[in-house]
């Protein structure tokens, strides 16, 4: 069952992008004070201003080590770069050996491999049944180079920031890398269970030590008291709410990282819950039988094999977890005798009142209250 995500229209990166396409041509001169714009306004002047962008051998560049869209379907990506081009180029930085690292745009550029690959397939073919290929040639030199807009990484408080456009600190590719990726995690995770979005958003903070310290800092520059460490749930929640304009409760977010963190500790009751989950039932749900089965693996009881025969129930999965929970700490058994209790308290209340009222005398109502 797919999280029951509600699009944002006024969402703040389209917006944030037109206005800075919009103003390009103020940006553009504002060169020399380049290491202070945000990212937002870096990625205008990539996108834009044809100093920095080059046509580069397809060969030469490479995917980054860690990205999120190498294996992403561009089927229908390529027929539309195939019928209208290339619109925006692909962001690249310089790497070793005269070679590129895509910053952003892994989904054109894997479209664009692929259909030099089709052409270059299809030329054989024809070639082999003597057929003209000469079209198929152009095309292949059309494509065998692709539009890239190019950066040089520099450390921070380079002589060089500032001087260009094209100079950036490891941090700015970084947030240029999330930033301008925002729209296509929309797109490739829209429709997607709402803990499959949580995961990935998890991964991708978890796995950055620099952007983590980067959202910590901005964390503690808001906030009255600092933090040591990030509390996840929210910003990951502001992260779907404000990227993709999805709006999703940090409470959520929370019962998922528990979830992906306590998977080691738990392996058994985690996989039958993920499995519960990956079956389309709300994680809500599934995650207090989890907290359930954590409580009564944890607890103790007269001896250890009353603990051991509750887990290896809830292991087989054939029984209710929150049966077992409630057998294991007599819930049905003292929600009973409460609601007994309340049942005879409301009884005596009602013969008292009886009594006053004159309708019974005060022996007969003693001999109902002793017969409770």
């Amino acid at each position: 069952m797919a999280y029951n995500f509600k699009k944002n229209k006024f969402n703040a990166i389209e917006r944030d992008k037109e206005t800075l396409y919009t103003n390009n041509s103020k940006i553009s001169k504002s060169n020399a004070a380049f290491g202070t714009l945000s990212v937002n306004e870096i990625m205008s002047v990539a996108m834009t201003d044809n100093s920095l962008i080059e046509w580069i051998d397809i060969d030469l560049i490479k995917p980054r080590s860690i990205n999120d869209f190498s294996k992403a379907s561009v089927e229908t990506l390529k027929e539309s770069i195939k019928e209208l081009g290339l619109f925006f180029p692909i962001l690249v930085r310089t790497s070793d050996n005269g070679k590129y690292t895509i910053i952003s745009g892994h989904r054109r550029f894997q479209a664009v491999k692929e259909i030099l690959t089709d052409y270059k397939i299809e030329k054989v073919e024809k070639e082999k049944t003597g057929q003209d290929v000469s079209d198929l040639e152009d095309k292949i030199k059309q494509f065998s180079k692709i539009k890239a807009t190019v950066f040089t990484v520099v450390e921070k408080g380079s002589e060089l920031l500032g001087t260009s456009p094209k100079y950036i600190t490891k941090e700015q590719e970084e947030e240029i890398y999330i930033a301008s990726n925002a729209e296509s995690r929309g797109n490739s995770l829209e429709g997607k269970s709402g803990f499959v979005v949580v995961e990935y958003f998890y991964n991708l903070i978890n796995r950055n030590s620099d952007l983590k310290t980067r959202l910590l800092e901005e964390r503690n520059r808001n906030a009255k008291r600092k933090a040591t460490k990030l509390n996840m749930p929210d910003v990951i929640a502001r992260f779907i709410t404000n990227d993709l304009g999805y709006p999703i409760a940090p409470s959520y977010v929370w019962q998922v990282i528990d979830l992906i963190e306590s998977q080691d500790e738990y392996p058994k009751y985690h996989k039958i819950i993920m499995d519960r989950i990956s079956k389309g039932e709300k994680v809500k749900r599934a995650y207090k039988d989890y907290k359930m089965a954590v409580k009564i693996h944890n607890a103790s009881f007269e001896n250890d094999e009353i603990r051991k025969e509750y887990a290896t129930r809830i292991e087989k999965g054939n029984e209710n977890i929150e049966d077992i929970y409630n057998e294991a700490f007599n819930i049905k058994k003292e929600k009973k005798i409460h609601e007994q209790q309340l049942i005879s308290k409301r009884k005596v209340v009602r013969l008292l009142n009886d009594v006053i009222n004159g309708k019974i005398t005060s022996q007969e109502a003693l001999k109902q209250i002793e017969s409770l």
